[in-house]
């Protein structure tokens, strides 16, 4: 029995590896709701909190402690993806306030973090880069 070329067995690797990181990349643009279902409180470091709940694919929260209590947002499309043991990283965008925000929530140690630009574009535009604890889960 003759053995491929070199060359050959190269080009047939260099294929399986690119089919597997195009399946990966593909895979990566899909848009998962994995916390619908769920509601919990968070609070930062600066005693601030809110209340959310996801479902269907949407973000519900209210401030419940601090000086945004009672500012709420309602019907917010949102992203998710598992990054670790019962941890996620979500995102959304309030396109009319203009705010797009960034949390990862870690369930296993009740810890949250945030990344955001609030006002991104106008002469309130400020940055959030914050963590918290997070109480009350209900699954």
């Amino acid at each position: 029995m003759t053995k491929p070329p070199l060359t050959k067995l190269i080009i047939q690797t260099v294929l399986v590896l690119l089919m597997g990181s195009t399946y990966s990349l593909a895979q990566s643009d899909e848009s998962e709701h994995l916390l619908d279902g769920m509601s919990f409180n968070y609070y930062y470091q600066n005693g601030a909190g809110l209340t959310v709940a996801f479902q269907n694919g949407k973000f519900n929260y209210e401030w419940i402690v601090g000086p945004r209590k009672g500012n709420s947002g309602k019907d917010i499309s949102y992203k998710s993806r598992k990054i670790g043991v019962d941890t996620y990283i979500v995102n959304f965008h309030e396109k009319h306030k203009p705010d797009f925000v960034t949390l990862i929530f870690n369930f296993e140690q009740n810890v949250m973090y945030s990344s955001a630009i609030l006002r991104y574009g106008t002469d309130n535009e400020m940055t959030v880069f914050s963590g918290g604890i997070i109480e009350h889960v209900k699954r």
